[in-house]
């Protein structure tokens, strides 16, 4: 008599079990063997990369610093640039909190020489260790100390200087209309247009609205030429023109009736 052992469920199920561990045990051994045959090989690999991602980690980190204390020295010269003169302390806003009333702002300058003198010493002793991707703005920041110390020509070679290391920036637009302000002062009115032409060459319509109405000032003024102002008022005009059935908002409409008012005194 044949005899039949029953199999259980449970049997089933362990047997179930069973099999995936054996391969995965057969597929552990394998690869054992494989690392004990390729140990110094890996070893290396993990070592390279290790050192790598250390080094990445350390670049990165020491480039971050750099960028924030090169960002911290700029900005305590920009402080310095912004700080109060008596003449014009009465005008500033108070900073006493609501509860303890208005309070006259304390000016930190006598003078406004006073206070680019200070601005301009605080930028000689940082300007060499800023580099990167600040220099440019420290050059802006030079740029806009050496106009406040009536020094054009300075200030134009500092703008200039500037816009070379803000390639297409935002910054760049704001730095041509300076470097045009510094060449007027200067009373180089070739150098003033040719930087408030390129302005109003930009497509963002609020910088050919700009360098326009800049130009046409240039023109009406120094450059005693009122048919190049109007020229230039006029291109400011056609850019403000509102579309056919819209409406120009209160402050374009203001604008453009400020820009004509000034192209009627021509």
């Amino acid at each position: 008599q044949t005899s039949k052992k029953r199999v259980s469920k449970a049997d089933e199920e362990a047997a179930e079990i069973v099999t995936p561990v054996d391969e995965i045990s057969t597929g552990l051994e394998r690869l054992s063997e494989h690392l004990a045959a390729n140990l110094t090989r890996y070893a290396i690999g993990i070592v390279v990369l290790l050192v790598a991602g250390a080094a990445f980690s350390w670049w990165w980190s020491a480039r971050s610093a750099k960028q924030a204390d090169n960002s911290d020295k700029l900005f305590s010269v920009v402080d310095v640039a912004l700080g109060t003169v008596r003449t014009t302390a009465a005008s500033e806003p108070s900073v006493a909190p609501p509860t303890e009333g208005k309070k006259a702002v304390e000016p930190k300058y006598e003078t406004e020489e006073a206070r680019w003198t200070a601005a301009a010493e605080a930028l000689g002793r940082v300007k060499s260790e800023i580099d990167g991707p600040r220099a440019a703005l420290a050059s802006a920041v030079e740029g806009r100390i050496a106009l406040g110390q009536n020094k054009a020509a300075d200030a134009g070679k500092a703008f200039e200087a500037a816009l070379s290391g803000a390639g297409e920036s935002s910054l760049a637009p704001i730095l041509l209309e300076n470097q045009g302000d510094a060449a007027w002062s200067a009373g180089d009115l070739a150098g003033a247009a040719a930087a408030y032409s390129k302005l109003a060459a930009l497509p963002n319509l609020y910088y050919k609205i700009r360098g326009n109405t800049l130009l046409g000032d240039l023109y009406a003024g120094a450059g005693k030429d009122a048919a190049k102002a109007k020229a230039s008022y006029d291109a400011a005009l056609e850019a403000l023109k509102p579309a056919e059935g819209e409406v120009l908002p209160p402050a374009l409409r203001s604008l453009r009736g400020e820009i004509s008012r000034r192209k009627a005194q021509l």
